[in-house]
């Protein structure tokens, strides 16, 4: 939730108006640097975060995961849903 509300307090007070526009991999809305509709699930305490995507751009899923890279323009679905993220994953961790 830190993150958010960190994020939140940026957002309203405009900082990321100068901001490059993003490049979405995937259907993510492009005019935002970063949407309050993004909640953090997973982050690196550096600023870059896996987000569940509340907001998606046409042909998107509500609750598809994103990754939210604070420095670095793409945006980018890596799962249509939690369950999918969390699956794979933990599969992955498996080897």
């Amino acid at each position: 939730m830190y993150t958010w509300q960190t994020l939140k307090e940026l957002l309203d007070g405009g900082e990321f108006e100068d901001f490059p526009e993003i490049e979405p991999i995937g259907p993510v809305k492009k005019e935002f640097w970063w949407n309050p509709r993004w909640i953090s699930i997973a982050t690196n305490g550096g600023g870059d975060d896996i987000c569940i995507d509340l907001d998606p751009d046409e042909g998107g899923k509500v609750g598809q995961i994103i990754t939210f890279w604070h420095d670095w323009e793409q945006r980018e679905v890596i799962a249509d849903s939690l369950e999918e993220w969390v699956t794979a994953t933990i599969s992955h961790t498996d080897h």
